[in-house]
């Protein structure tokens, strides 16, 4: 499994006369097969260090160093399900799957249809779904891929608070079974607490808090030591009001 080694990651954005230090010295590890959540304000730097993980940009300064693959495969999965309209479920996933190596196509995509409860919707057009099925669809679409590390950007937060709820749960369940890296940005603060292993407090371009989640799983909100971490969370964020 793929491990990650962040080292002092800068970038710097330039708009006119406007200097934004989106990344500030960045530094952390995450082991292979950990799951971790990034949480903090918006324009904290998150996104930007999202898109220097998967590749995206360039940084500055500093370095991403992955142990265990030069590159690893990528699965990534965001807000929106970005599916194509005028290709069915199973072509979206499948259109996933180009330029990869793996074998059995049709049997990859089928797994993973599987896996995230739409077995039966392969025939389907994405104007077909509803927003939790769609969001399901994006989560095959990544999974398929077999991925090494699973990149994530608030990939349920548009959805309403029950499906919201109810995704969490399955893809709590879904990454107790594969074995693969794990980057979930987030501004829910239940959610990381349900997912990771460890939560990333992000603050003006700077790692402020870094907290194990010591629970074991499932974990359910309303427990008093789940609660008690969503306080402590919380005060750190307010506490680095950017």
């Amino acid at each position: 499994m793929v491990g990650i080694t962040v080292s002092g990651l800068r970038k710097a954005y330039h708009t006119g006369e406007r200097h934004v230090q989106a990344l500030d010295g960045v530094s952390f590890q995450v082991q292979g097969g950990g799951v971790l959540a990034l949480i903090g304000y918006s324009g904290c730097g998150k996104t930007t260090l999202f898109r220097h993980i998967a590749g995206l940009e360039q940084p500055d300064g500093g370095s991403i160093v992955f142990s265990g693959h030069e590159r690893p495969r990528l699965g990534m999965m965001f807000q929106e399900p970005r599916l194509l309209p005028w290709l069915t479920v199973r072509e979206n996933l499948l259109l996933a799957l180009r330029r990869t190596t793996l074998k059995d196509h049709g049997a990859v995509v089928q797994e993973a249809l599987v896996q995230v409860d739409l077995a039966d919707c392969g025939q389907s057009y994405p104007d077909q779904l509803s927003g939790g099925m769609a969001q399901r669809v994006a989560l095959a679409r990544a999974l398929c891929r077999q991925p090494d590390l699973l990149l994530m950007d608030e990939p349920f937060g548009a959805l309403d608070a029950l499906t919201r709820l109810q995704l969490q749960a399955e893809l709590s369940g879904i990454l107790g079974r594969r074995r693969m890296t794990v980057l979930c940005i987030t501004h829910d603060i239940s959610e990381a607490v349900t997912l990771a292993d460890r939560v990333l407090v992000m603050a003006a371009g700077r790692i402020v808090a870094d907290r194990p989640i010591p629970l074991p799983r499932p974990r359910e909100a309303g427990h008093p030591e789940f609660e008690q971490l969503k306080k402590q969370l919380l005060q750190t964020i307010l506490g680095n009001r950017n």
